[in-house]
């Protein structure tokens, strides 16, 4: 982890997505996607890997909106602009390559 890394944040059973500020010891100064600050425990963040090798059919945790949402699946994939087109309950999102890993895992619900 250092500044300027995405995480995905634990909060209330869901993955929020966020960016490192700052860090001391075991705390971090996030910023999401609406600007706000927060700060929160390393041990509630999980760093995003950098991750291109998706394919049509994978299954995928997928930033939509602010959280990132499982059970995603990959239906396209265009590595020339980086984006991945993902269905999710029937709806499609198309999302930034950067903004979809499969390396989260499921949280229970709160």
């Amino acid at each position: 982890m250092d500044v300027g890394s995405s995480v995905a944040v634990e909060d209330n059973g869901l993955w929020k997505s966020a960016i490192i500020l700052n860090m001391q010891g075991d705390k971090l100064l996030l910023t999401d996607a609406g600007n706000h600050i927060t700060v929160a425990e390393k041990s509630k963040c999980k760093l995003l890997p950098i991750e291109l090798n998706y394919n049509e059919g994978d299954s995928v945790f997928a930033k939509i909106g602010h959280t990132f949402q499982p059970d995603c699946k990959v239906v396209k994939v265009d590595r020339r602009v980086g984006r991945i087109r993902v269905e999710k309950n029937a709806q499609t999102y198309v999302v930034s390559m950067l903004d979809v890993t499969k390396k989260l895992d499921e949280l229970p619900k709160k």
